[in-house]
């Protein structure tokens, strides 16, 4: 998940390698480091779009006549 940082700070992604994140920036924080962060206000959880699925294709034949039709008459009284 992407977070806002707010704060500099270094953090380990995995629990070995430590890294410098700058405030300002956006970065992927793991499952890991991503509550530690987040409780101490040193970032915050960018709120992504909901993914959306596609929706089915439609395939539409071609007429026999690029004219639409014309509609029917009806009878009125006159």
């Amino acid at each position: 998940m992407l977070y806002d940082i707010l704060i500099d700070f270094p953090g380990s992604q995995d629990g070995s390698v430590t890294e410098q994140f700058t405030a300002g920036t956006r970065r992927e924080l793991s499952d890991y480091l991503a509550p530690l962060a987040v409780s101490a206000g040193w970032a915050r959880p960018i709120k992504q779009a909901p993914t959306v699925e596609p929706v089915a294709s439609v395939t539409v034949e071609p007429t026999d006549s690029d004219e639409p039709e014309a509609p029917a008459r009806r009878r009125g009284r006159h």
